[in-house]
Parts: structure tokens; sequence; C-alpha cells
């Protein structure tokens, strides 16, 4: 189980730190990390212990080597300015420190003792901290976009106010319109109506005297008739003109000069 957890572990990290920053680690070189630790746990499984604990310099150095590019990762992160490259490269160091103290503890170079726990309690504690601000960033940026939020919904419905007046104003200004349309389509109706008995009535007239001096039941001499015939024309005349001062009225092309 020590070796188990260990080396696990080490598979767990890496793909931590590719989480954090996969930018700044190699894809393939995760793979290849996370399955040299898994298959480094499944020789402790399958194999006796008097065969494995044989192989705890080579595990030991795979470790090491993992954590070297590890450190790189954050090194670069650092450079670039990730988030929490600090602290992540902090618990990197203190979690580094710790193994490389029982690494030369356990092949007995050094006899300071077994500080890999208090180490890995540092680093998950530094993680952990890491986490927090992310979470508690996470929750401010989501107060502030709620904010915003609710600022464009009620501009938004301020908007749909103002364009629901201005919609319904537009509509009552086209009916209102088209009720002007209407009443003049009307006057129009009612006018040519009234012009068509204006000029209906001299022109019968007129034609009838023509016919009565044709047929000979008046006498084309009398002026009494010419006179008639000439009040028509003039009374049709007057009449024509009126209807051509009306098509320039209509056409603005009449200037009113406006005096007391």
């Amino acid at each position: 189980l020590e070796y188990l957890g260990v080396l696990l572990g080490i598979a767990m990290v890496i793909a931590l730190v590719y989480s954090q920053y996969p930018g700044e680690m190699n894809r393939k070189m995760r793979n290849a990390s996370v399955g040299i630790s898994v298959s480094c746990a499944a020789l402790v499984i399958v194999t006796s212990a008097g065969f494995y604990t044989r192989l705890m310099l080579a595990f030991q150095l795979w470790i090491l080597l993992c954590f070297v590019y590890v450190a790189l990762v954050y090194v670069l992160a650092l450079l670039r300015r990730r988030e929490a490259a600090r602290f992540n490269f902090a618990a990197l160091l203190l979690f580094l420190a710790a193994a490389v103290n029982d690494t030369l503890y356990y092949n007995q170079v050094i006899s300071s003792g077994d500080l890999f726990p208090f180490g890995l309690v540092g680093a998950l504690f530094i993680q952990s901290f890491v986490l927090s601000r992310r979470f508690s960033r996470s929750f401010r940026q989501v107060e502030k976009l709620s904010g915003e939020l609710a600022v464009i919904n009620e501009t938004l419905e301020e908007k749909i106010i103002e364009r629901t007046v201005q919609l319904r104003q537009s509509v009552a200004d086209l009916q209102k319109a088209n009720d002007e349309l209407s009443q003049r389509e009307s006057s129009r109706r009612r006018l040519m109506s009234g012009i068509s008995r204006e000029l209906g009535t001299p022109l019968t007239l007129i034609q009838g005297y023509v016919n009565g001096m044709m047929d000979g039941v008046i006498d084309p001499g009398d002026p009494k008739y010419l006179n008639l015939i000439y009040e028509k024309t003039v009374y049709l005349d007057r009449i024509i003109g009126d209807l051509m001062e009306l098509s320039k009225l209509e056409a603005r092309q009449i200037e009113f000069h406006l005096e007391p």
C-alpha cells in the first residue's frame, strides 16, 4: 500500500498539473508519465515484495524525474504569469524538498528523519488555499455578472417599454394619416361629382341651342341665343380655370402672400 500510494500519487500529481497548466505541459509527456507510474504500480501488485523492493532506487529516481519535469512546467507557468503559479511553485518546492530528504534518508545518506508527511500536508494546504481563492474569485465574478445582468434586464425592459410607446405612436400617426387620406379621397370624389354636374349643365344647353340652329328651329342670327351660348362658354372657361388652380394647389405650386 505504501508503494502503491506513492506511485499512483505521482500519476495523480501529473494529471493535476496538466489540468492546471495544459499549455505548459506536453500532452504526450503527461500520458507517458501517467502510463509509466501506473505500470510501476501494476508491477508492485503482481510481484512479490522481495522483487519490487529491490527496485526502490529506480522508483525513487523516476519520482524525482517526474518532479523535475513538474518543476519545469511550474517555472514556465511562472514566467508566463499564469494564475496561482507562485503558490503552486512554492507547494512543489516544499513537496520536492521533502521527497529529496526522504530519498536520502531511506538510502542512509542523511539521518534527518521522514519528512514526507509534513511536506505533503504543507503542499496540500497551499493547494487548498489556491482552490479556495479560485472559488472565491469565481463567486465574486458570478455576483458581478449577476448584477450586470440585472442592470441589462432593467435597461432592456425600459427599451422595450420605450419602443412599445414609439410603436403605438407610429400606429396612431399612421391611422391618422390613413383617416386623412380617406377624407381627402372622399372629398375628391365629391368634388369630381360636383364638377361633372357643373360641366354637364352648360354643355347640354350649348348642344341644344346648336342643334336647334342646325335643324332650323332657332334662328342662327338671333342675338339672344348667341348671347346665351357665349355666356355658357364663359362659364365653362371659368370652371376650367378653377380646375387648373385646384391642380396647382394640390401640387403645391401656388404661393400665398398673406396680408392684414
